[in-house]
């Protein structure tokens, strides 16, 4: 069994004796739009990593300027590159994986933040199990409770069942070896897809890579910072929970998943939906989303 992490949001610094002196550099690619306060504070967390050896690809979708003075103010402190590309979560990561020049890629959103030893950890935790190809943790809120989702509390390999609760693309930490180096996400999917189908993109990436024989492992000790999604139940939050499930769905069709794992992923939201009807009925009218995005998706 791997190794398992530590508590990365903890003050101590990791085990001097745990480090060996093996070059490991991470290309870290943001892909970002609309947002400019945000990227700044991550930019802020990659300037108090305690391990160095990284570079920041910045993904820009903005048709202005706008990040301009922020990436100017770190030129100095770390290696930015900085590109544009059109709209499209997918093909933006795209974009920065042609240029990725690391040993290892990770995607962080451009409101997250990293905790200052979290590059130290993973370092440590890929030099201590060689035998995987990549290892991914969660997202949390600033008070430490997931975001994003819902994430296992315990530890163990990712497969194709269990991958849904165990991997988020802003915690995959991915080498970047024979079997990955060529892999790009599907531009079908993810926000700003053509198609419509605006999610799992960070669910097929992944499992794409476990096709060509890559293993992944899941410790639910590591993680980045990204604020809580706040569901208000309103028409943009109807809209989107209809989106996203479609590449959900879209993303079950694709792998091939067996008829009673989709028959589960369907009957959740139709009872959520047939359950809060009686008291709550925006809640339910999310929930009825959730279930028509995915049967879309499944219809691809």
């Amino acid at each position: 069994m791997p190794k398992k992490g530590t508590d990365i949001l903890a003050k101590s610094k990791p085990d001097a004796g745990c480090r060996t002196n093996t070059a490991m550099k991470f290309s870290l690619i943001m892909a970002t739009l609309g947002r400019t306060m945000e990227p700044g504070q991550f930019l802020q967390s990659l300037q108090e990593q305690s391990y160095r050896d990284f570079e920041l690809i910045v993904v820009d979708q903005n048709s202005d300027d706008r990040l301009k003075t922020v990436l100017e103010s770190y030129a100095d402190k770390y290696p930015i590159l900085h590109m544009k590309s059109v709209p499209g979560l997918s093909r933006a990561r795209n974009v920065g994986l042609d240029r990725a020049g690391g040993d290892v890629v990770v995607f962080p959103d451009d409101d997250c933040r990293y905790p200052h030893d979290l590059l130290q950890r993973i370092k440590d935790w890929l030099e201590q199990n060689p035998d995987y190809d990549g290892v991914s943790g969660r997202s949390v809120a600033p008070d430490g409770q997931s975001t994003v989702g819902s994430f296992d509390s315990h530890a163990g390999e990712i497969t194709k069942h269990t991958i849904w609760r165990r991997t988020t693309s802003i915690g995959l930490f991915l080498r970047l070896t024979p079997r990955t180096k060529d892999l790009r996400f599907d531009p079908r999917l993810g926000l700003g897809a053509e198609t419509g189908w605006g999610s799992a993109e960070d669910i097929d990436f992944p499992l794409r890579a476990m096709a060509r024989g890559a293993r992944l492992y899941y410790d639910p000790d590591l993680y980045a910072i990204h604020p809580p999604a706040r569901k208000t139940y309103h028409e943009k939050d109807l809209q989107q929970a209809a989106t996203y499930s479609a590449g959900f769905g879209y993303v079950l069709k694709k792998h091939g998943y067996s008829f009673w794992f989709v028959l589960i992923k369907l009957i959740r939201p139709l009872g959520a939906s047939m359950l809060f009807v009686l008291f709550n009925r925006a809640r339910a009218r999310f929930h009825w989303n959730v279930f028509r995005g995915r049967i879309r998706g499944l219809r691809g």
